[in-house]
């Protein structure tokens, strides 16, 4: 039997999706997952087993839900990692072969994940035989206006190239847990990130000053301090492994990297695929909270990658009931949606889910939350000329992490812009606390 119809497989593939978030949502909220959710997600997956290609392949498949044949295990890094997962920490493993006690998060509080690895540890992408794809956006129906790729038999990506319409072109390589990107704007500036393992460092500029960033124990950047541009280095000032002081590194401005990390997020949410993600993976932008109006903290403690479910459901559990919402309204307004118009559909979504929230009556969940931007921890008036909003925050108190849902029913994706007052008003009421901010639309 051939491969099923592209608008039946996307049935499919909505249908799997829905059932998984279902079934994730009712263990979140009853700690149980009900038996339809599970018999839904094995007759989806019988299906799609139906109706495969018959000829036997002898190179391992990527699911359809993975990016990568392969993956790294990572842990939280604290004590409250149990000892049997601890010791997995950085092994490459493959989901066709599990340890055996599971892949991450199959078992209870593992505060473990999986990171994509790209290729196969064993077989050098040397020896393999690539498959090269390009496709235009000849109508200007999405952000970018091409996209090529190379990647490898089992699926995972090698390389992209993205051309937005606007100019910018972002560059992709991915080698192992290795990835390198490089956002080139059409004003000829540029960011580069380098993320190995659990190490990420940015530079900007032609080969201008390097930032080096650690996620250290969870998910969260840890950036070299601020420091003035021509600091002069003293007896004191401790030195790098590679003989450099942290004033060799000099500080770049935050903007270059909130620009690039903007666009980086906006082609994980529109195009996942070719930036080496999976469609059911979470676009998401972790940060350590900062005042960026603030003289002599001009940094940005930003990452921008995408969340698995595992690591969506250590570090923003809410997300399920968060998207049910914003799901639920859309569908009540969409018959109406003509009449109402752009604005007040989106408003009106909005209202739906704060009222939501309201029922929730908890003191760390907040939606339409507007700050007095003169004035610290002091609600401001909806909508007032220079007020910060949060669509929707949950506090984890667990966790001390604050993740933020920002709610778009229309065609615009997270700016620079709206990320420095999401920032702003989560360090006006919160303290610099760690955040996440996800980008929610209805219907994905």
């Amino acid at each position: 039997m051939g491969r099923l119809p592209p608008d039946l497989e996307e049935k499919r593939q909505r249908l799997l999706s829905a059932a998984r978030r279902g079934a994730f949502d009712s263990y979140v909220r009853r700690g149980r997952v009900p038996k339809n959710f599970l018999r839904i997600v094995e007759l989806t997956q019988d299906a799609k087993a139906l109706a495969a290609d018959p000829e036997v392949s002898l190179t391992p498949q990527k699911g359809e839900d993975r990016p990568t044949v392969h993956y790294v295990w990572r842990t939280a890094g604290d004590d409250r990692v149990g000892s049997s997962h601890a010791v997995l920490a950085g092994r490459v493993f493959s989901w066709a072969d599990p340890p055996p006690h599971g892949h991450p998060g199959t078992e209870p509080n593992c505060r473990c994940w999986p990171e994509p690895y790209y290729g196969d540890p064993a077989v050098p992408d040397a020896m393999l035989k690539l498959v090269r794809q390009r496709q235009v956006d000849a109508g200007s129906n999405e952000l970018w206006a091409s996209i090529e790729t190379v990647s490898r038999p089992d699926g995972s990506l090698a390389e992209s190239d993205i051309v937005l319409h606007d100019g910018t072109e972002v560059h992709s390589t991915l080698t192992g847990s290795r990835i390198t990107q490089t956002v080139s704007f059409p004003d000829r500036s540029r960011l580069q990130i380098l993320q190995d393992g659990d190490t990420w460092s940015y530079a900007t500029g032609n080969g201008q000053s390097l930032r080096v960033a650690w996620l250290g124990r969870a998910l969260f950047p840890r950036f070299l301090p601020p420091l003035p541009l021509r600091a002069p280095a003293t007896p004191s000032t401790p030195r790098h492994t590679d003989g450099q002081s942290p004033t060799d590194r000099l500080l770049t401005p935050a903007a270059i990297i909130l620009r690039g990390a903007a666009v980086l997020h906006q082609m994980l949410t529109s195009a996942p695929q070719a930036m080496g993600a999976s469609p059911v993976d979470t676009p998401a932008m972790a940060f350590g909270a900062w005042d960026y109006s603030s003289s002599g903290r001009d940094v940005a403690p930003v990452m921008t990658g995408t969340l698995t479910r595992e690591q969506a459901a250590q570090f923003c559990p809410f997300l399920p009931q968060a998207q049910a919402w914003a799901d639920e309204a859309a569908a009540f307004y969409e018959p109406v949606r003509a009449i109402l118009g752009s604005q007040v559909f989106g408003i009106s979504v909005h209202s739906w889910i704060k009222s939501a929230a309201d029922t929730v009556g908890s003191p760390n969940l907040k939606a339409e939350y507007t700050i007095d931007p003169e004035r610290s921890n002091v609600p401001g008036t909806y909508a007032a000329l220079g007020s910060l909003r949060l669509d929707l925050i949950h506090y984890v108190p667990e966790t001390g992490i604050a993740c933020v849902f920002d709610f778009k029913t229309g065609n615009a994706h997270l700016s620079p812009q709206r990320v420095l007052q999401i920032a702003a008003a989560v360090a006006k009421h919160f303290g610099f606390v760690q955040f996440i901010i996800i980008e929610i639309k209805p219907g994905e």
